[in-house]
């Protein structure tokens, strides 16, 4: 996933409802597909904003990010 050029302003509550719609559709759909997701491109922000964000994530997803 590049989040270049994305701003904190986007990261809202539907685009983390939505990520964490995504991770659990994937998990229960696809269990054990999703070995990596890479995040590249991440502004500065990103890592503190991830740490929130992930919290609401599926533990898998959670294992699996990789932010660069």
């Amino acid at each position: 996933m590049d989040v270049k050029g994305m701003s904190i302003t986007q990261l809202n509550g539907d685009v983390i409802s939505y990520l964490k719609a995504a991770g659990d559709m994937t998990n229960n759909n696809y269990p054990g597909c999703q070995h990596r997701m890479l995040v590249v491109n991440a502004p500065f922000w990103f890592s503190g904003a991830w740490g929130g964000v992930k919290n609401v994530m599926p533990k898998e997803t959670q294992e699996a990010a990789c932010v660069r």
